[in-house]
């Protein structure tokens, strides 16, 4: 799967997450397009989907956390 670029959209945004989507699915399908060939086109598709959905929640989730740990307050110094 493609790695996010550091510039790419935030994925707290609606746009970056569909921004994000629409790459995960480019690429699932494109990878699994020959192993599933026997799959129908709709099945496929919404298969793709669902793969590239739960990838970009837990992309988010790991922005998100990231995000947390890098702007700990510190506690003051004693």
């Amino acid at each position: 799967m493609p790695h996010r670029e550091q510039d790419s959209p935030s994925l707290s945004t609606d746009e970056g997450r569909d921004a994000r989507v629409r790459q995960v699915v480019a690429d699932v399908g494109s990878r699994l397009a020959g192993v599933c060939a026997a799959l129908p086109p709709d099945e496929f598709t919404a298969l793709v989907r669902r793969i590239a959905e739960i990838t970009v929640k837990y992309e988010a989730l790991a922005e998100l956390r990231a995000a947390r740990v890098e702007f700990r307050p510190q506690p003051p110094p004693t």
